[in-house]
């Protein structure tokens, strides 16, 4: 760890091997620019930063000698598993032309790691991307178990097809191993619509035909009339009678008395014949405007008809009155 920046300063020497027209690539600038960044980062202690700087400009130019820089930060950091990946790989792929002294260093750091860190076997499905603790560590399928601090909480985030299929929290005891399988969520049972019900169609209910609305008044009206004529009639003919008598008993006698009886009685026999005269008139008009078809029979159950006895108005097919009628 003492000798970090004397190594920073021969990892950047790869860039400086780059040909001529690659260094003015953008790929490159921005690449080498990350490179400077971190090693800015890690000299101030910030070494989660220049993890994170290294790591980009790794993605930006793959050059094996960035890892061993990333490891060294990583490390630093307490990231225990992604240093131990970053040196493992850096031996992997810088193979033989790395310098015996640098392998044999990063060799003894994987060893002491290697107590330190746990795996973590990871089987999601195929594209699966695969984060532990905010950080990407691959997508599936992956081949060699992801490493972790060994002893500490993690969180593990498998998301396919842009939809999370797994999240959960994990720890790993140094130098052991677990395992861990995400799937992808089955679609639910195809669920069959029911077939549409026809409602059936409403039935008509039966309802007894309408009753016609009447055509005139109800006859109880011209029977009421009818009696108070007959009584009116009754009662001026029964005055008429008295004064008469009273009137014969005078001349057979010639008593005042009976005469004035007779006298008094005339008044009110006069009042009963034009009592008995506008009960007449108003009879007729009511029997012009009375409604006479509840006077009718109805079909009995043999089609046969039953005769009433009515009187109707026919005033309007004739010149006027009353006609007594047999209406089947």
């Amino acid at each position: 760890m003492k000798n970090f920046p004397a190594v920073l300063i021969f990892a950047v020497s790869f860039f400086l091997a780059l040909p001529a027209s690659a260094k003015d690539s953008d790929k490159n600038s921005q690449a080498r620019e990350l490179y400077n960044h971190g090693i800015k980062l890690y000299e101030q202690g910030d070494h989660t930063a220049a993890a994170e700087a290294f790591r980009e400009a790794y993605r930006l130019r793959p050059s094996y000698k960035i890892l061993f820089n990333l490891g060294q930060a990583e490390a630093a950091a307490s990231r225990l598993g992604l240093a131990m990946e970053a040196f493992q790989r850096y031996l992997v792929d810088g193979g033989d032309d790395i310098q015996p002294d640098r392998k044999d260093y990063v060799v003894t750091e994987i060893n002491r790691l290697q107590a330190l860190v746990g795996e973590v076997e990871v089987e999601a499905p195929e594209g699966s991307v695969i984060y532990v603790d905010g950080v990407l560590r691959g997508t599936a399928p992956v081949l060699t178990p992801v490493m972790v601090v060994g002893g500490k909480k993690h969180e593990i985030v498998i998301v396919h097809e842009n939809q999370e299929i797994l999240r959960q929290k994990f720890s790993v005891w140094g130098a052991k191993k677990i395992a861990i399988k995400a799937e992808k969520e089955k679609p639910g049972p195809v669920v069959a619509e029911p077939e549409p019900v026809e409602e059936p169609e409403p039935v008509a209910e039966e309802r007894e035909e309408p009753i016609a609305p009447s055509e005139g008044l109800d006859p109880l009206y011209l029977w009421i009339s009818l009696g108070g004529t007959a009584a009116f009639g009754a009662a001026a003919l029964a005055l008429e009678l008295v004064i008469s008598d009273k009137q014969d008993e005078y001349g057979d006698n010639g008593d005042p008395g009976v005469k004035e009886d007779g006298e008094a009685l005339q008044p009110a026999g006069i009042a009963f014949v034009v009592l008995t005269g506008a009960a007449l008139v108003t009879t007729g008009v009511l029997a012009i405007f009375t409604d006479f078809s509840s006077l009718s029979g109805e079909e009995s159950a043999d089609s046969t008809m039953s005769g009433k006895l009515g009187v109707t108005p026919w005033a309007w097919a004739n010149s006027g009155g009353l006609e007594i009628r047999y209406v089947w």
